[in-house]
């Protein structure tokens, strides 16, 4: 980047001048490092971001500016200059003396604390404040948010916020660096695995150490944010947003520093650095409810019109005359609102009647409206099921495509708003079932769900609420963090549901985790063990195509025929 030159309308910067100038339209950004230091850092022109961890990539967006973020992990060698450096003696380095709930931490006290074998001054694992004997170029561990801190401010630098992390880490792409950073289970590596990097260059940011963050990890700022997970982790660890006590000195703790530059531009940084939690939650610890009170809860949905005079109309979209797209209009749930419409997708050339499949989308229907989009969409990405003799029907929901309304995201809430919305999905869901139910072409009797994300997590109550579905097909699904009122939590409907199951899901999804998403819904399914199946490839918040074809048939194929 450094040895560039762009003209006033892009980016340019001095040559070899100290420090280095970088401009960007109007601002103007310092680098205060040598050129032949740059190596080490990844530069990262600041963003208005949100955070991508699951649970968290709902909340507002956050202004940073522009930073260094280093391409390594710290090395012990590095950290062996701040011991000799009498670094555990001096406390201008140190966040002491600090009062956390309502103790106070003096330095001379606790610095006594942070030792290695044999009491000497040092992370937990050195001995005689000396690293391991041939491992000058693993990363630092076992040290604790005070120690990464200190060293951070020894090297005039800092520990990254989350939102610098999460900007740096790449989550969304974890599927092509994680399977090859270290998670051995076995040792650290060398820091700057050839493979390891990600897409903004960045080494052993997955695995290897986890690395300490600024943000408090709890209100009383007696926890920090610890990210990226370690070599003794699971590698879903990545994609896991991920907190421990200050103090904690647990072999696997480790940092990367980070550098804020100096700039122009008036950025208000300061909600970077506040905390940031989530209550993930035990799904399997949480207190269940009566088959009487879930009873009372599955009758919400079934006060709705049964009017389903249709109107329905065969649409031109595509080049072949055998693969028809009807849209149908039934009255909606009650006299007072409009309709509910739909889209029936199937190949006429293959005799009826024809297998329905309901299906519910991704929270992509929530923000497009363009239902012409949509229906291009479909016709590509469903055309293996149409073509094997099924029907698609695809209900328009409130709050998506045409009927967008005051809804703007899929997460569950404890609002009235969000109550609402569930209780008029699963009307509709059930009364699209009449529907397809009222049609002759149609055979109820091998009808099937597919959800796709937020279809997936919507399975949870809808698959519960109506038992006419006799094979459902999940998409990169799972339970939701965020809790709303009891009576629409999805869990307590998940052990309700007995049809066979496919979970299709990505082993390092970001927003259906692995072992706190995935698997807790999985094996709340009431479904028999041998007609539930959880299928988890090495993938993000997404399956192959050709997995999801191979897959999806098999299973219909077991079930419906």
């Amino acid at each position: 980047l450094l040895k560039r030159k762009f003209d006033d309308n892009g980016v340019e910067y001095s040559a070899r001048t100290h420090p280095y100038y970088l401009k960007t339209n109007n601002n103007i950004f310092t680098l205060p490092i040598d050129y032949e230091e740059t190596e080490r850092y990844q530069l990262f022109l600041g963003r208005n971001t949100p955070l991508n961890f699951p649970g968290l990539d709902h909340l507002p967006n956050v202004a940073f500016g522009p930073y260094l973020m280093s391409k390594y992990e710290v090395t012990n060698s590095e950290y062996q200059k701040f011991v000799d450096d009498d670094g555990y003696d001096n406390s201008e380095y140190w966040d002491f003396p600090i009062t956390l709930d309502g103790e106070v931490f003096e330095f001379e006290k606790i610095i006594e604390t942070f030792i290695g074998e044999f009491g000497k001054k040092g992370p937990k694992n050195w001995t005689y404040s000396k690293h391991p004997k041939d491992q000058e170029n693993y990363p630092v561990t076992g040290i604790s948010w005070f120690e990464a801190r200190a060293y951070a401010n020894y090297m005039d630098m800092s520990l990254p916020n989350v939102y610098q992390w999460s900007n740096s880490a790449n989550l969304g792409w974890s599927s092509a660096f994680v399977p090859k950073s270290n998670y051995s289970h076995t040792q650290l590596n060398n820091v700057g695995g050839e493979e390891t990097h990600n897409y903004e260059g960045l080494y052993d940011i997955a695995g290897n150490v986890r690395e300490w963050c600024l943000n408090s990890h709890n209100e009383e700022h007696t926890e920090k944010s610890i990210l990226g997970g370690n070599f003794l982790d699971y590698d879903y660890m990545f994609n896991d947003y991920y907190g421990q006590n200050i103090f904690d000195r647990s072999i696997g703790n480790g940092c990367r520093l980070s550098k804020n530059l100096k700039h122009e531009a008036e950025i208000d940084d300061t909600a970077a650095l506040n905390e940031i939690f989530i209550k993930v939650r035990d799904f399997f610890s949480l207190p269940g409810i009566s088959d009487e009170v879930f009873e009372v809860y599955r009758s919400q949905y079934d006060n709705y019109s049964k009017d389903l005079n249709a109107k329905v109309i065969e649409l031109e979209l595509t080049a072949t005359s055998d693969i028809k797209v009807e849209r149908y209009e039934i009255p909606s749930l009650t006299p007072d609102d409009n309709i509910i419409p739909g889209y029936v997708f199937y190949d006429s050339s293959i005799p009826p009647p024809y297998k329905p499949i309901i299906y519910f989308p991704g929270s992509n229907a929530i923000h497009l409206t363009n239902t012409d989009i949509m229906l291009k969409d479909k016709l590509t990405d469903m055309h293996y099921l149409i073509s094997e003799g099924y029907a698609v029907i695809h209900p328009i929901y409130t709050g998506t495509y045409e009927k967008a309304d005051a809804l703007k995201s899929d997460y569950p809430e404890r609002t009235q708003l969000y109550k609402d919305h569930v209780i008029i999905w699963g009307k509709e869901y059930k009364k699209t079932i009449d529907y397809i139910e009222s049609r002759e072409d149609l055979d109820i009797e091998t009808l099937s769900y597919f959800g796709v994300s937020w279809g997936g997590a919507m399975a949870n109550i809808l698959l519960a609420i109506d038992d006419r579905v006799k094979a459902a097909i999940l998409d990169v699904a799972g339970l939701s963090f965020q809790e709303t009122y009891k009576e629409i939590e999805a869990y307590h409907y998940t052990s309700r549901i007995t049809c066979p199951v496919l979970m299709l899901n990505g082993k390092y999804d970001v927003y259906f985790p692995l072992e706190t998403s995935q698997k807790p819904m999985f094996h709340l399914l009431a479904s028999d063990d041998d007609e539930k199946k959880h299928y988890v490839y090495p993938s993000g918040h997404y399956v192959p195509k050709k997995e999801i074809i191979k897959e999806h048939l098999h299973w219909l194929d077991i079930y419906l025929n």
